[in-house]
């Protein structure tokens, strides 16, 4: 694995996990969040090489105190991935919808519901 700071990825290179310091950064906001609204892995989890962002953030997220709110399928398909289901205030598969609503967006399809 090479880490090179974004601005300094060549073109033809995918970026496919964050390094240890956007870790670090993430982590220092964890600890010092009383709620967090998670939406989306940090990286190509399901590769081992490129699951270490998640992994950590995922874990993170899961021992703090604060409020945890993790959305979209991906998300919950990471945090199952490590075996980490069930250690959150919420967990939905409806990422998208959880960012309409804290946008205080109406979600499109809910008029439909509503009728």
């Amino acid at each position: 694995m090479d880490f090179k700071k974004s601005k300094a990825v060549p073109d033809d290179w995918k970026i496919l996990d964050v390094g240890p310091a956007t870790i670090n950064v993430f982590t220092r906001l964890i600890d010092q969040a009383k709620t967090i609204f998670w939406n989306g892995p940090m990286g190509l989890f399901e590769q081992e090489n490129f699951s270490l962002g998640t992994k950590m953030i995922a874990g993170r997220v899961a021992e703090t105190k604060a409020t945890t709110v993790v959305g979209g399928g991906d998300t919950e398909a990471a945090i199952s991935h490590f075996n980490l289901s069930g250690q959150f205030t919420h967990q939905t598969t409806g990422g998208g919808a959880m960012l309409y609503f804290l946008a205080g967006r109406e979600f499109p399809v809910m008029p439909y519901l509503l009728a």
